[in-house]
């Protein structure tokens, strides 16, 4: 029984063979069919050159969507918006408005009931310490207004001091100011509520003097009373105008 060759090998082996005198020799084969094999022969070469060409196309393609797909694990600095914070250096001021905004009173309309308190100030953290809120509320006695301001701290550091200045400004210009140190506790209880408020003296508009600690309460919290008159308290919410309320964190 004689055995077929591989179409591939009959491609291949296939030839012609010239004689000198024109004659053909080798296999035999009238001129019309002898051209229509070389076209057929040519033409599933290409073919075959053509199916190798897209395999390595679609083999780099591969390889290319592989390289740009995205990694299991990216990493970059987060936005302030992204952790809820924004990150100050020391010395970090924060100025908070005593007028209206939004839903909240301005702090002339609140009665002696009522107090004024602000949360947005815990956005904002200078060397892992922080004002979480501050509260504020008026207190007449006679033609006097006691104007009572309480920033409350929290700190995530232990054994360092934090210098606090209080200040309130009307029309760009301070008009009382009051100072006072927040010391951290020590290791053993490092919480945020292990906050040692330092009292100061109430320092007048010009500080002259080096102010000297008077008492010492543990608590994360620190009143600063400032006094006016009521034509005094009035005049800053005049022409629609309101004071603010500054604080300064000076981390030691």
């Amino acid at each position: 029984m004689r055995l077929r060759r591989p179409a591939t090998q009959l491609l291949i082996s296939f030839h012609v063979v010239s004689t000198t005198n024109g004659q053909e020799g080798g296999v035999q084969m009238p001129k019309p069919a002898r051209s229509s094999t070389i076209v057929l022969v040519l033409t599933l070469l290409a073919l075959l050159l053509s199916l190798q060409a897209r395999s390595a196309v679609t083999t780099d393609a591969a390889s290319t969507i592989d390289n740009n797909a995205r990694p299991s694990v990216v990493a970059r600095q987060a936005t302030p918006e992204e952790v809820g914070y924004q990150v100050i250096a020391s010395p970090m001021l924060l100025e908070v408005s005593l007028g209206a905004h939004g839903q909240r009173k301005s702090l002339k309309e609140m009665d002696d009931q009522h107090v004024w308190t602000n949360t947005e100030t815990a956005a904002f953290v200078c060397e892992k310490a922080r004002v979480k809120m501050v509260q504020a509320w008026k207190v007449k006695k006679r033609d006097q207004i006691t104007l009572r301001v309480m920033p409350m701290f929290a700190a995530e550091h232990t054994g360092r001091s934090i210098d606090v200045t209080v200040a309130i400004a009307s029309g760009e210009k301070e008009v009382r100011k009051g100072l006072l140190r927040v010391e951290t506790a020590g290791i053993d209880s490092a919480t945020a509520s292990a906050i040692v408020v330092v009292r100061v003296p109430h320092a007048p508009v010009s500080l002259a003097f080096a102010p000297v600690p008077q008492a010492t309460t543990k608590n994360t919290t620190a009143e600063f009373d400032f006094e006016f008159t009521e034509q005094e308290f009035a005049a800053m919410f005049d022409d629609g105008r309101a004071p603010i309320l500054r604080m300064i964190l000076d981390i030691q």
